[in-house]
């Protein structure tokens, strides 16, 4: 197989980006780690680059759009990339493969395009424009975990690279593949599927919830529970929402910004202000989210419709129940 495609990157490398046959995966990877070469150098942004080369984009983004000139649809999300295709461990991903990457909080929150040697393409963060990264596999409380092998069935041919970055793509294919997976021991990575049945039953003032019949506690700290302010439930929503496969990130800075996501959705809140930004359009709340004794506390109405929970509300018990489902089962 080594033989086959060392033949074929020759082939392709010498005669810019015209692509053999002999091996149709190695062949298709090769096309998408040329796609995503020429994206080196556009700035970062919370965008999907849809205006194309240059444009701002993320992590998700740059894979969506690289992908998306093959013809096949990714989800907006890197959660969701990570769940796409077949799962492969890292030390057997070739080029094109998507490398997914673990975040702290169990949840998968970067992804990039893997090339050869210990090298992928990627958008790194703010600030940062798209590169090259090298021995990329632990980087202390952020761990590739697993590559997707997505299945393309494409004749599209990427437009030549420039001479420069033509010869470094070039070394890199041929360098085999050297990831480690030492960093994964004792580490649970397996994605979480946000399709899987959750129903989660909270109580005014009771510091535990019950997730499909098992109690768990709401936050490490046991003196927090959800409270009601203005008429709304108000609760610390990490630990609630990691149990739909959502993602609550505290970006913070001077307005106290929250960010969440679930699926392709994503929610933007501030500590203080009844003005939110649901997947691109501003709404206005009945109760802002606030900050008590350190915690973070959010209104969770607002978020499960955002997200297309089931909430029902249950005045005598003064619980909430919580689901994915299209109908909550009792």
């Amino acid at each position: 197989m080594k033989k086959i495609i060392s033949f074929i990157l020759i082939f392709i490398l010498s005669c810019p980006l015209v692509y053999a046959q002999d091996d149709v995966r190695a062949n298709i990877g090769i096309q998408i780690a040329a796609e995503a070469a020429l994206w080196l150098g556009t700035p970062y942004g919370y965008a999907d680059g849809e205006e194309g080369y240059g444009s701002e984009v993320d992590c998700s983004g740059l894979v969506m759009q690289v992908y998306k000139k093959f013809g096949v649809e990714l989800p907006r999300n890197s959660a969701l990339q990570a769940m796409e295709g077949e799962l492969i461990p890292l030390d057997e991903m070739i080029a094109g493969d998507i490398v997914c990457f673990l975040y702290e909080d169990g949840t998968i929150g970067h992804v990039g395009i893997f090339v050869g040697g210990n090298t992928m393409i990627h958008s790194p963060r703010p600030e940062k424009c798209v590169e090259f990264s090298s021995y990329f596999e632990d980087w202390g409380s952020i761990k590739a975990v697993y590559g997707r092998r997505i299945e393309v069935d494409s004749d599209y041919i990427p437009q030549p690279l420039d001479e420069e970055t033509q010869d470094k793509l070039r070394d890199i294919l041929l360098t085999p593949n050297k990831v480690k997976t030492s960093h994964l021991e004792g580490i649970d990575y397996m994605p979480v599927d946000i399709t899987a049945p959750r129903t989660v039953v909270l109580q005014i003032e009771n510091p535990l919830m019950t997730v499909n019949g098992e109690q768990k506690p709401i936050d490490e700290d046991e003196s927090v529970f959800p409270f009601i302010a203005s008429g709304r439930t108000h609760l610390p929503l990490r630990k609630v929402a990691e149990e739909f496969g959502a993602k609550v990130n505290w970006i913070g800075g001077e307005n106290g910004e929250i960010n969440l996501t679930y699926g392709d959705r994503e929610i933007v809140l501030w500590i203080g202000s009844e003005c939110a930004i649901a997947n691109g359009t501003t709404h206005y709340l009945d109760s802002a989210p606030m900050i008590v004794n350190g915690k973070t506390y959010l209104p969770i109405r607002f978020i499960a419709d955002e997200f297309g929970w089931n909430l029902v509300w249950d005045a005598n018990e003064k619980t909430v129940t919580l689901s994915n489902q299209t109908k909550i089962e009792f």
